[in-house]
């Protein structure tokens, strides 16, 4: 990682560094992030004149709390990476106490999802599919839409995911997307229903005549890069307010349409009797998430949402949607 030798204890942190990122790799982590972070931490070092031997637990949770203008979150990541380098250390003989992440850190509470009615979704998409351009106008934004945010709600992509689709990740023949290294690294393959795939088919004839497989699906005006997720967030303010949807300041958002998506897959799969136990694990690798937590987040959502199906499995299903106990008021 690190190719110093000025003198023997810059060469021993850089070779501790680059030590600790192959053993992170060979556990199977992705390690592009611990290389540039750990990039900054010897930087920090070589400045503040510390070596590895004269290493302390008080130096690691400095460098990592010591930024002002980061998040906590970010600090909190980073101290993480410090307490698995530290414990890299000891393993390896070197005397050094294991820091702790703060206890004082306050979490910041993600806003909780809107999940979209029936007649809303099919006021919004009414928008999208009727709406009129100005005779000025020099976009394809009619064309490319009704397809863009039908993947968003039928698939349940992320805001960037569709936009950094090639055509060589669309299989129409076959139905499917190919999502290339999304969220967290993760790569998964996404079926489309018929009605979307005939969608791709009308819009690759009319705005992609010819292009190449390592053309953007929806590509920006300059026509090499996609267009811009604040593009399209713009656009999709424009149609809640022409279908009459609220926007409060905090939602709804794009990124609403995906937990809505979890969240009526999952009570059509309780309505029907599917067990929910079997399900689970394909809806997280469909999803792209790293473990269940993120899935099981909707069963809670389902559960506070739907009450009435809890009692429809609760014979058979209990330990997989939790049960909702009234709170005294």
């Amino acid at each position: 990682m690190i190719n110093d030798q000025k003198n023997d204890s810059t060469f021993l942190l850089s070779k501790s560094l680059s030590d600790f990122i192959d053993h992170r790799n060979l556990m199977g982590y992705k390690t592009n992030i611990y290389e540039r972070h750990l990039k900054q931490f010897y930087n920090y070092c070589t400045e503040n004149n510390i070596t590895i031997n004269n290493l302390t637990e008080k130096q690691l949770t400095e460098y990592c709390y010591s930024k002002f203008n980061e998040s906590e979150q970010t600090k909190r990541k980073r101290m993480t990476m410090m307490i698995h380098y530290a414990r890299h250390l000891r393993r390896h003989d070197f005397e050094i106490n294991i820091p702790k992440h703060r206890n004082n850190v306050v979490r910041t509470c993600h806003n909780d999802p809107h999940i979209y009615t029936k007649q809303e979704l099919k006021s919004f998409f009414r928008v999208v599919d009727n709406w009129k351009l100005s005779k000025y106008a020099n976009t394809n934004r009619t064309d490319m839409d009704p397809l863009l945010f039908r993947l968003y709600y039928g698939c349940g992509l992320r805001l960037n995911e569709p936009l950094k689709l090639k055509l060589k990740d669309v299989d129409l023949k076959n139905g499917v997307l190919y999502i290339n290294n999304g969220k967290n690294n993760r790569s998964r393959i996404i079926p489309i229903s018929n009605s979307v795939r005939r969608l791709f088919i009308l819009y690759c004839d009319k705005c992609l005549p010819g292009a190449n497989e390592k053309t953007y699906l929806f590509p920006s005006s300059k026509q090499e890069r996609p267009i811009s997720g604040r593009l399209v967030y713009g656009r999709f303010r424009e149609y809640l307010a022409k279908a009459g949807i609220k926007h409060t300041g905090h939602g709804p958002r794009i990124h609403d349409f995906r937990h809505t998506y979890c969240i009526h897959r999952l009570k059509k799969w309780v309505l029907e009797g599917v067990d929910l136990n079997t399900m689970l694990p394909y809806l997280s690798a469909y999803l792209g998430h790293v473990d269940f937590r993120g899935t099981e987040y909707y069963l809670r959502l389902t559960a506070d949402l739907y009450p009435q199906l809890i009692n429809q499995m609760e014979n058979y299903q209990s330990s997989v949607i939790p049960q909702i106990k009234e709170q005294s008021k």
